[in-house]
């Protein structure tokens, strides 16, 4: 049996290792990116994958992922203290900021060089619906603007199914992101796809928690149809709008992905 001791110590640690107090910030160092924590792990977890797919005569995807500036800063110092820093201790926070940015960015290009050159990035950070858009404007936008720059090659996705409003909205189409994963359980696709226009890609349609999750697969052709039906003329990537439950019925994912074809009804 596998012996896990020394996974589970550096999970351990990595729990541990949070900002217990906003003044800790100064004495903060960056992780060696690739090198340190789990990353590691990762990137030969990866290259397992791509190994038994290339066995197979398939190739792996080339992407880079990684949560966002606010994300992990939050993670970092408990998301009470990060919210609470913006007010009570901005000019450390914002030094925060700048080293977690940095750090991300040089992670993202190590995971690429990994890859053999990403294709396709993804920043996943929450944090940017929860905050009010003026501190959303003076702490997070233009961390999230430096990042998505740095891969001007690559299709760069913006994760967040947390409802924005008109404001976060916004700020989010200036992020650089080509492609938006939203909650399609809080924002209706009809809505959304007229304050994005043409400036982003959306990327979902179907309410996860709805007939994709507790359907059945007829129910879920016909949400599909809908979903394409409003789409029409717009680009869109057919998904669920934010991730899938593992309850959710494999064949009720086949059901949605078929309906991605092109139909005569729907033309």
């Amino acid at each position: 049996m596998p012996d896990y001791r020394d996974l589970i110590a550096l999970v351990r640690s990595a729990r541990s290792a949070v900002l217990p107090a906003v003044w800790d910030i100064d004495a903060l160092k960056a992780p060696r990116p690739g090198l340190d924590g789990l990353m590691p792990l990762v990137l030969t977890q990866r290259e397992a994958m791509r190994r038994k797919l290339a066995a197979r005569g398939q190739e792996m995807e080339r992407w880079a992922m990684a949560m966002g500036p606010a994300e992990v800063a939050g993670l970092l110092m408990g998301y009470e203290r990060f919210y609470l820093a913006m007010y009570d201790d901005p000019r450390r926070l914002a030094a925060l900021m700048r080293l977690v940015t940095d750090f991300l960015i040089a992670w993202l290009r190590t995971q690429g060089a990994a890859a053999g050159g990403a294709e396709a990035m993804c920043v996943a950070d929450h944090v940017v619906s929860q905050v009010p858009p003026a501190l959303v404007a003076e702490f997070i936008l233009p961390h999230e603007k430096a990042i998505f720059a740095e891969f001007p090659k690559a299709v760069r996705i913006y994760h967040n199914e947390g409802r924005h409003s008109d404001e976060h909205i916004a700020m989010v189409l200036e992020f650089g992101a080509d492609v938006w994963h939203f909650g399609s359980d809080v924002h209706a696709l009809p809505d959304l796809l007229g304050k994005v226009g043409d400036r982003i890609v959306l990327f979902g349609g179907l309410n996860p928690h709805g007939v994709l999750r507790k359907g059945t697969p007829d129910d879920v052709r016909a949400e599909t149809r809908e979903v394409l039906r409003q789409a029409a003329g717009r680009r869109l990537l057919l998904s669920s709008g934010t991730g899938t439950t593992p309850d959710t019925p494999l064949a009720n994912l086949r059901a949605m992905v078929a309906c991605a074809t092109p139909h005569p009804a729907l033309e």
